[in-house]
């Protein structure tokens, strides 16, 4: 069973107090020293799997001495489809294939990087004018479905009362 699913997660303020740090390979011998509240996992050399991703998503992962450290604040619901194509993703840019996109021209149909969107957009005065916008900008960007409403595609959303 794929596609389109709803996730439930629960944001927990944490108290990790004072922290043993242990090499993720370490982990399975690990026992929380007494004088320790909390244990640092470290996973080396973790970086995002495509190069495009963001590189610097900052993330700890820590093990808790007791669950009276954690405090849940906040239920989310959400969807995702991890068959879908990653939209923290960087496209490539279409003129040069080697750099990030940062810019996207709709008159072109084009996501370009910054020395490409110059170099391309200076040429002559008609693509000078051309409309450009950050890629997370671009028109037309899927936002979900209601949840009210399965079957209707979300436009725009209240922040208010979450419709």
């Amino acid at each position: 069973a794929g596609g389109r699913r709803v996730y439930e997660y629960i944001l927990c303020r944490v108290s990790v107090g004072r922290s043993c740090y242990v090499e993720e390979d370490k982990l399975d011998l690990l026992e929380i020293p007494p004088e320790y509240n909390s244990v640092f996992v470290h996973h080396p050399g973790s970086v995002p799997p495509v190069p495009t991703l963001p590189q610097h998503v900052l993330t700890h992962e820590y093990i808790l001495r007791d669950p009276s450290q954690a405090l849940p604040l906040f239920l989310v619901h959400f969807e995702y489809d991890p068959k879908a194509e990653e939209q923290l993703a960087l496209k490539l840019c279409a003129f040069c294939s080697t750099q990030p996109a940062v810019l996207y021209c709709e008159a072109d149909d084009a996501q370009l990087c910054e020395a490409c969107d110059a170099r391309v957009h200076s040429v002559n005065g008609i693509a000078a004018r051309h409309v450009r916008v950050p890629v997370n900008e671009k028109p037309g960007r899927h936002l979900g479905y209601c949840f009210v409403h399965p079957s209707t595609e979300v436009d725009e959303i209240c922040v208010e009362c979450q419709l």
